[in-house]
C-alpha cells in the first residue's frame, strides 16, 4: 500500500515541476488535477469470494466493479485460468458506471483453480485506473 502511495507522490511532484513555467489559473488547474488523479482509489472486484462450483451443473456468478470514476473498458483473466467449461463475459452497461462480468458456463472438471481477474477503465484527463483481485475457483463432485 506504501509503495501505492509513493507512485502517487510521485507523480504530484513530476506534474508540479513540469508545471511550474504555466503561471494563474493553469498553474492551480493542473496542480489540483495532479492530485486528485494521484489519490483516486483503484478499481475494487467485488465479490470478495466466489460460491462453491459444482461439476457439471450451470454456474453463474456476477463481478462487479466499483470505485470507478471513468468507464471501465473491461474485464479479463490476467493470471491463471477457469475451470474448463467456465469463461468470463464482460456485460458493458452503456446507461451509468456500473459495470460488470460473469463468470458463467459448466464446469467439466473438479478441481481447484487459482485466477486473477482484472478491471481497467478509460483514461480521461487523468491515465485509467484497474483493479485485480485473485480468487480460488473451488469445483466439486455433487456426489460429496
Amino acid at each position: 500500500m506504501l509503495e501505492i502511495y509513493m507512485k502517487r507522490i510521485l507523480i504530484i511532484l513530476a506534474t508540479f515541476i513540469i508545471c511550474i513555467s504555466l503561471s494563474g489559473c493553469q498553474l492551480l488547474y493542473m496542480s489540483a488535477l495532479a492530485v486528485h488523479c494521484a489519490t483516486r482509489p483503484d478499481i475494487d472486484i467485488l465479490p470478495e469470494d466466489l460460491p462453491k462450483v459444482i461439476v457439471g451443473q450451470p454456474y453463474r456468478v456476477e463481478l462487479t466493479a466499483k470505485n470507478n470514476e471513468t468507464p471501465i473498458s473491461g474485464f479479463a483473466i490476467e493470471s491463471g485460468q477457469l475451470p474448463s467449461g467456465l469463461s468470463i463475459v464482460f456485460i458493458r452497461q452503456e446507461s451509468s458506471f456500473d459495470y460488470t462480468a460473469t463468470i458463467e458456463g459448466t464446469p467439466k472438471e473438479v478441481g481447484e483453480f487459482t485466477v486473477t481477474i482484472a478491471a481497467w477503465g478509460y483514461g480521461t484527463q487523468c491515465s485509467a485506473t484497474s483493479g485485480r483481485r485473485k480468487y480460488i475457483i473451488r469445483v466439486v463432485d455433487s456426489k460429496r
